[in-house]
């Protein structure tokens, strides 16, 4: 494959997708997950570190990791764009992870229990005083959503009403 500055990896269902919420420097969005390459890193290795980086709140992804899910999971499709590149896997391929991640020992910061599957990871986040890259997770649906806003600004306005009211 061609030279990358960045790659993901995008977890799906065909039905929905697992993304981040993104609160810092300013900016507010939605996003996928991934990040730049380090190093002399494959792009397998790059969008599996990522991974695991801004799923648990964690550093240093042991290498043992990475190459265990490697040789346990074919990503369901790979794809690059310009410099980056995308590598898609099932919510199935999502728990083999995770599963890799536990028995390798390492302990995430934002769930007192550690996940073991999608829903754990978005319903048992807990932030506290860790501010985490991605402080929300969040399943969206599978649609291809080009030329606008996926979320109305009226249901954002019901969240602001929502936030204020467990305020007080």
């Amino acid at each position: 494959m061609e030279p990358f500055a960045k790659a993901g990896t995008v977890f799906t269902n065909g039905h929905v997708v697992l993304g981040g919420y993104q609160g810092r420097d300013g900016e507010s969005y939605i996003s996928g997950i991934g990040g730049k390459r380090e190093g002399d890193e494959t792009f397998w290795e790059t969008a599996i570190r990522e991974t695991v980086e801004e799923l648990l709140h964690v550093g240093d992804v042991p290498h043992s990791v990475i190459m265990r899910f490697y040789y346990q999971c074919v990503p369901q499709m790979v794809n690059k764009n310009e410099n980056y590149i995308l590598v898609q896997h099932s919510f199935e391929d999502l728990e083999v992870l995770l599963g890799i991640i536990k028995a390798a020992g390492i302990v995430s910061p934002i769930y007192q229990d550690f996940p073991v599957n999608v829903m754990d990871l978005v319903l048992k986040r807990r932030i506290g005083a860790t501010r985490p890259e991605l402080t929300h997770l969040v399943l969206l649906p599978f649609v291809d959503h080009v030329g606008g806003p996926m979320v109305k600004r009226h249901f954002l306005g019901d969240m602001s009403i929502l936030i204020k009211s467990h305020e007080s």
